[in-house]
């Protein structure tokens, strides 16, 4: 009984998810890209599309616009920083 149970539960939840995207690391992801040298600039926006305030960084390479959310600034912070050291050698 229990097995059926769990089975109805499992089935009740993949069909609630189908056709969610997975989880995608966005900000390894852009701090990957930072490091391989992709980024161009950066610029502080305070009314970006559907987000609202945001860093937005733009890289040579698709996709071109990334945007941060104020609550993961201090994720940057020294990544930016060390990028900038980079670009002044």
């Amino acid at each position: 009984m229990f097995q059926e149970t769990n089975k109805k539960c499992v089935d009740k939840i993949s069909k609630a998810t189908k056709g969610e995207s997975k989880m995608y690391p966005y900000h390894n992801t852009i701090k990957k890209r930072i490091k391989n040298g992709e980024l161009i600039s950066y610029e502080f926006v305070e009314d970006y599309k559907n987000i609202g305030e945001c860093l937005l960084l733009h890289f040579k390479i698709y996709p071109f616009e990334r945007p941060i959310r104020p609550h993961k600034y201090h994720e940057y912070v020294d990544i930016l920083a060390a990028w900038k050291r980079e670009g002044l050698k």
